[in-house]
């Protein structure tokens, strides 16, 4: 046989190797991209499921919550208001106190916020005018 009907022999052998090969894989691509949708139509499918699920879990809290609220508020209705404490006497003695003893705030609603001199001023700060 002569070389050239060999390697002529040799090419057409490897062209079809070629091509069934690329038929071949072409196939299994195929097959796993048919598998791979239908994995992803499967999830996108329970995802629904799941949503429209919490949907209706949503609704029905919402439901019982304006419920709740419907029968707290018949409830606050029908409950009379508690009674305010009396306020109680101040003793005398403590009227008189000075500010820096007494536990509540002045006429005002102003707590004093003048500098004292317990505490000086340290240099470093900058100066207030």
């Amino acid at each position: 046989m002569p070389v050239n009907t060999f390697l002529w022999l040799a090419a057409v052998l490897g062209g079809t190797v070629i091509v069934l090969q690329w038929f071949f894989l072409r196939a299994r691509y195929l097959n796993g991209i048919a598998q791979q949708r239908n994995r992803h139509q499967q999830a996108q499918q329970l995802i629904h499921q799941q949503l429209d699920q919490a949907k209706r879990q949503i609704g029905h809290l919402q439901h019982e919550l304006s419920l709740s609220k419907q029968q707290i508020a018949r409830l606050a209705a029908k409950v009379p208001a508690p009674a305010r404490p009396r306020p109680m006497a101040v003793p005398h003695h403590q009227r008189d106190e000075p500010h820096s003893t007494r536990r509540s705030l002045p006429a005002d609603g102003f707590a004093d916020t003048l500098p004292t001199p317990e505490f000086p001023r340290d240099a470093a700060l900058p100066q207030q005018h």
